[in-house]
């Protein structure tokens, strides 16, 4: 049981951050472990995707991509791509770390975007949390409030 978990984060984190090799790997098993075996709300990625124009035309991904990178939701690989991605296309840079990245990025990775955001962008944040507790108040009035 536990020989799964320890192959399903590195085929995760090899995914996740195009790793072509093991190297190093051992010290990202024990930050990225818990994001990995657990999928990220479907709530949370319609958050995401519906708001998708919004955070292009007002997101700053330079103010959240070293705090996702610190919280554990980026990994090296990924930050670095995100910085290229930026000084050429910032919409492009945040339509690659909404609809790709953060999705695949496990359970808590909403929360920690949220809080990355609100540090700098108070007003994305809320935009995004109003959205949340809509559809999350949806569910409920629909009986479908469940855990994934």
């Amino acid at each position: 049981m536990v020989h799964n978990c320890i192959i399903i984060v590195i085929l995760c984190l090899h995914h996740s951050c195009g790793l072509t090799s093991l190297c190093g790997i051992s010290s990202l098993i024990k930050k990225s472990y818990h994001f990995c075996c657990r999928k990220m709300d479907e709530i949370h990625r319609q958050v995401l995707q519906e708001n998708l124009t919004y955070l292009q035309n007002n997101l700053s991904p330079e103010n959240v991509l070293d705090k996702l990178f610190v919280a554990g939701i980026i990994c090296p690989d990924q930050l670095m791509r995100l910085r290229k991605e930026n000084e050429t296309s910032t919409k492009s840079c945040v339509r690659e770390l909404v609809v790709y990245m953060l999705p695949k990025a496990g359970s808590t990775a909403f929360a920690k975007f949220i809080e990355a955001v609100q540090a700098s962008q108070h007003f994305v944040s809320d935009h995004l949390l109003g959205d949340e507790k809509q559809k999350m108040q949806q569910r409920l009035c629909a009986g479908n409030l469940y855990t994934v």
